[in-house]
């Protein structure tokens, strides 16, 4: 009695982030994702790490499931890691436009740059994604954009 459901994106991004990191809870934490990305029209407004986590979901549920289904899971996890590497890549791009002061693009630059390489390297959850067609494509685009011309 007295249980609800998380409210504001954040709350449900927290809360599916909480159950990801409690064994045995990865495929509660992939449904909370699920409502939470069907939820949001522009991925762009999802709280951070949002699509990252949902891809580790994902990834993490597939090891699980029957081939079928784990295939299902294992795209649908690169298709949110790409897209959270696409945002964040994007996100760098429009504030090296605006020329901000340099140690804000900076540290923008190394979060997305820390984030491929714990994807291609350290994260566990996303250990099934490694050797699928596409995986190091998604993280090797380019992490630095050009320059914005001036």
């Amino acid at each position: 009695a007295g249980e609800r459901e998380p409210g504001s994106a954040t709350e449900q991004a927290g809360f599916a982030a909480w159950l990801l990191s409690s064994p045995g809870w990865e495929t509660e934490a992939l449904r909370q994702f699920e409502r939470l990305i069907e939820a949001e029209a522009d991925l762009s407004h999802l709280p951070p790490n949002a699509l990252y986590n949902a891809s580790c979901a994902a990834a993490r549920a597939s090891t699980a499931a029957e081939p079928v289904e784990a295939r299902r899971l294992r795209t649908k996890a690169l298709q949110w890691l790409a897209t959270d590497f696409r945002i964040r890549r994007a996100a760098v791009a429009r504030a090296r436009a605006q020329q901000p002061p340099p140690d804000h693009l900076e540290a923008m630059s190394v979060q997305l740059g820390q984030a491929v390489e714990h994807a291609m390297t350290k994260d566990p959850d996303l250990a099934p994604l490694r050797e699928l067609p596409g995986f190091r494509e998604i993280c090797a685009e380019e992490s630095e954009p050009p320059p914005a011309d001036r």
